[in-house]
């Protein structure tokens, strides 16, 4: 477990975090390589060096690739605003 303040982005506890992982996983090799899935925010050089020191393959979205359907097409934007709105 990482401690931090509320004050952190999470971005900077990103190497943190893959130190103090507690399951064992196995070694990565050329056939069967470890996945990694991040959020947009990981999105930046210390987020792939933290990928690449564990020997993870990355797999997340960059800043400002839009989710596609099934077609290519975009997607409505998010509707946060309503829930924010409620929350308020």
């Amino acid at each position: 477990m990482i401690v931090a303040g509320a004050n952190v982005h999470n971005t900077t506890l990103l190497t943190a975090t893959l130190e103090v992982v507690v399951v064992e996983r196995p070694a990565p090799t050329e056939e069967a390589p470890q996945h990694l899935c991040l959020e947009k925010a990981d999105d930046h050089p210390t987020g792939w060096e933290a990928v690449a020191a564990h020997d993870d393959l990355p797999h997340m979205r960059r800043i400002g690739e839009e989710k596609l359907d099934a077609n290519g097409e975009k997607r409505s934007p998010a509707r946060r605003w309503v829930v924010e709105r409620t929350l308020a």
